[in-house]
Order: C-alpha cells, then sequence, then structure tokens
C-alpha cells in the first residue's frame, strides 16, 4: 500500500542542510587545528607514536584533512526529522522522536571521541545508552522469525538486550568499514536507500523518514567526502549512520533485512577480531597511485588492496559490494 507521505520533502531538506554546512564546517575545523593526516595519500606507514608526534608538529609536510565533519551530518539529519514531524501522523510521532533521540545520542558520544581521547571498553559500551529512547518507547517486536527456528518470542529480553546490543553493533560495525575517502558515507548512503525502500514497501512511514534523512545526509557529505576528501566523517559521522541504521531497524522491526545490509560490516569485525582489532585499514602509496598493504589481510580492505586499486577504486568496489546487499535485503522482505 503507497504511504501518502513527501519523503522527497525529508531527503531534500537533510542534503541541503548538510551541503550548507559542510563548507562552514571546513573552514572552521581547520582554522582551529582540528585536522587529521590523510594517511592514503603518503608512502610511508607511521605508528601511533610517531602520529601523536607529528600532531604536535602540526603535521607539517603531511596532507591534512579537517576532521569531525559529521557534526554537520547530524544538524541536517536533526533539521529534516524534525520538519517530518509535521508530516506523520500524531499516533506515529513518539517512534520517530525516539529514533531521532536515540541516533543524536549515539553521534554525541562520536564527537566527544573526536575531541577528547575514550579507552576502546568505553567506545563499545556508551553507544549501549543511546538505545535507551527506543527501550522506553517499546519499539520494535519482541517476536522475531529466526532461521531454521520459526519465530520465538524475546519477550522483555527484547527491549534490554537485543536492542542495546542491536545499537552498540551498528555504531561500531560502520566505524570498522572506514579509513578510505568516501567510504563511509558511500556505504551509509547505499544502506539508507535500501532500508528505505524496504520501510516504504512495508509500510513503515517512521521508519522510511528516518532512512531518507539517512539517505540524504550521507548522499550529501559524500559530495566533500570523495576522493580527495575535503573533510572527513569522524566517530561523529560513523556513528551516526550505525546509530541511524539500528533505530530504522528496531522502529520498522526489519531485523534480518538489517543484518544483510551489514553483511560487509558483519565480516569486517570477524577480520578484525581475528587480529584483536589491531589491523589498521591503511595502505601505502604507490608511485603508480594504488594502495598496498604488506602483511597478513587483517581486514577486507587489505584483500581489495591485492587487486592493485587506487583509493577511488576501492571505495567504489565496496559502495558497489554494499550495493549488492541491499539489493538482497530488498529482496528478501519480498
Amino acid at each position: 500500500m503507497p504511504i501518502p507521505h513527501p519523503f522527497m520533502i525529508t531527503f531534500a531538506v537533510a542534503l541541503a542542510a548538510t551541503a550548507v554546512l559542510v563548507p562552514f564546517l571546513v573552514r572552521k575545523l581547520d582554522f582551529a587545528g582540528f585536522v587529521g593526516v590523510d594517511l592514503n595519500k603518503v608512502r610511508k606507514r607511521f605508528s601511533k607514536p610517531e602520529l601523536e608526534r607529528l600532531k604536535r608538529s602540526g603535521f607539517k609536510g603531511l596532507p591534512t584533512v579537517p576532521r569531525a565533519g559529521g557534526i554537520a551530518m547530524v544538524f541536517g539529519y536533526c533539521a529534516a526529522i524534525l520538519l517530518s514531524l509535521w508530516l506523520l501522523p500524531l499516533k506515529e510521532v513518539p517512534l520517530l522522536l525516539a529514533g531521532l533521540l536515540a541516533v543524536c545520542l549515539v553521534s554525541m558520544i562520536g564527537i566527544i571521541e573526536d575531541f577528547l581521547p575514550v579507552r576502546q571498553v568505553w567506545r563499545m559500551l556508551l553507544p549501549a545508552f543511546a538505545a535507551l529512547p527506543l527501550i522506553f518507547i517499546g519499539a520494535g517486536n519482541p517476536a522475531m522469525v529466526l532461521p531454521f527456528v520459526g519465530e520465538v518470542n524475546f519477550g522483555l529480553a527484547y527491549f534490554f538486550v537485543l536492542v542495546p546490543i542491536g545499537v552498540i553493533a551498528a555504531s561500531n560495525l560502520v566505524n570498522l568499514l572506514a579509513g578510505f575517502n568516501g567510504i563511509e558515507a558511500g556505504t551509509g548512503a547505499v544502506a539508507a536507500a535500501a532500508l528505505f525502500l524496504i520501510a516504504y514497501m512495508q509500510g513503515r512511514p517512521d521508519a522510511a523518514f528516518l532512512a531518507a534523512a539517512l539517505f540524504g545526509v550521507c548522499a550529501a557529505f559524500l559530495l566533500f567526502n570523495w576522493f580527495p576528501a575535503k573533510i572527513f566523517p569522524g566517530n561523529s559521522g560513523t556513528y551516526l549512520i550505525g546509530g541511524a541504521i539500528a533505530a530504522i531497524v528496531v522502529i520498522g522491526n526489519m531485523e534480518k533485512a538489517g543484518m544483510i545490509v551489514l553483511a560487509p560490516q558483519i565480516v569486517e569485525f570477524f577480520f578484525k577480531a581475528g587480529n584483536w582489532f589491531r589491523a589498521e585499514n591503511f595502505g601505502v602509496l604507490q608511485k603508480d597511485g594504488t594502495l598496498k598493504h604488506d602483511g597478513p589481510a587483517g581486514s577486507l580492505t587489505h584483500l581489495a588492496m591485492r587487486l592493485h586499486l587506487t583509493e577511488p577504486q576501492l571505495t567504489a568496489l565496496f559502495i558497489c559490494i554494499q550495493f549488492v546487499f541491499g539489493a538482497l535485503a530488498v529482496l528478501s522482505t519480498l
């Protein structure tokens, strides 16, 4: 049944607000010195202690890019969802507000991490607090259909265990498959488009609005984050994408589709876990413009580098992979 709501307005507001804010943020962050090294554009591998020493010297001689661009994505997302409140029936507004609050909370954690050092254990656990709005509103359906098992009703465990785990997992999974110009915003846009189609077809306007806004902010940010990047999303951007995907999946009751959409990130998790999360995605720039990784593959990106790809080609490859799994997610709901 078609949904008579102007989702394109939400998409357009998210796109326009983010596109307007990013150039302003680029200037401000650069002036304030909040920059990071674009490591895929140097011909040497730097250790963390070396990077810390270079940071104190202002990264002299290295290509730097303003970081924490996800702040613009947060503002664009909020503007689009707040406008969408006028477009929803009153009974569906609480779910939309709960989803927005969850996304804002997880993004706030990412903003803190962009500017202050946070221990890894807290980076894993803090996103659970962002699940509280979804828990208190009773978003989602505790009865889930599991492969080879059938329908299982998890009861309160769904709200107090599975929903927090979902928010933690989604926010951190997006953060794992990152580090290349355009990869986070590009894969995020494809994932958001797939989830929007599913929510639209299943008659879930609340989830569809959340997905349309995510599609808009990712598409706008990609314009500035594509090679050569003018700004990095930072944890604020990757957490926003992951948190929004979690909120969409829970509110839209589309857990199976969500797992399919995030399949590349889930595979990346197991690659990283095999190296105790010590592997970095960055490659060393070669004379022919390709990226190279020496040593065992600790990431999907390391495998991709064996194809002798440039950074834009590598990013395009992962966006195509994300498109395949997005399409599979849509097909799984038909």
